[in-house]
């Protein structure tokens, strides 16, 4: 079954290939769109109206349509009550991971990051979404390396829960290894559609 996944992140796709590698029957082919960014700091929402915009943009014209997901995530701070949220990208443009470092100085570094995949196939009513929720903290200083795997800088300042290091410190197989046993998202989006999909 083939499946648009929009997004200019290759980083993303790299991570939702591995995680569904077991589920051969699912195509995951990328579809590089800018998507545009719903003002809410609910994760689901969010995702559910970039899959909505981007299997309409995508299957505009053709006969057959094919099904799209879109991936979104949020960042969520103790100390600002939650924000950024879905503002994680544009605050990471606009101040940067030692920007962002700046802003929690003496203050609580506990956070969630929440990713979210939306799937939608223009049959559903709405979006099923998959969500999940990665506990953690903000590093003092940016350590590790950004590898093509990495979504984005933020790699180098959040440690998840349960280790001393940040996500780009650990080696790829830590990394695998972690990701596909905290961010569900992806798992479960792949099990629910081999599951219940005609594929």
């Amino acid at each position: 079954m083939k499946i648009f996944f929009a997004t200019r992140n290759n980083g993303k796709v790299d991570y939702v290939k591995r995680v569904i590698q077991n589920f051969k029957e699912l195509n995951l082919v990328q579809y590089p769109l800018s998507l545009p960014e719903t003002q809410s700091h609910d994760v689901e929402r969010v995702a559910a109206d970039k899959v909505k915009y981007a299997y309409k943009e995508i299957n505009n014209g053709r006969s057959e349509k094919t099904p799209c997901i879109a991936l979104d995530s949020g960042l969520y701070l103790s100390a600002f009550s939650g924000w950024p949220g879905t503002l994680i990208r544009s605050t990471l443009e606009a101040v940067k991971v030692d920007g962002l470092l700046k802003l929690l100085e003496g203050k609580s570094r506990e956070c969630e990051v929440k990713p979210c995949i939306a799937y939608w196939d223009g049959n559903l009513s709405e979006p099923i979404t998959f969500p999940a929720n990665i506990k953690g903290k903000i590093s003092e200083t940016p350590k590790g390396e950004i590898k093509p795997y990495h979504w984005s800088d933020f790699a180098r300042i959040f440690i998840p829960e349960g280790f001393s290091n940040t996500e780009a410190e650990f080696n790829e197989e830590t990394y695998e290894h972690w990701r596909k046993k905290n961010d569900v998202s992806a798992y479960n989006f792949a099990k629910w559609l081999s599951e219940t999909a005609e594929i």
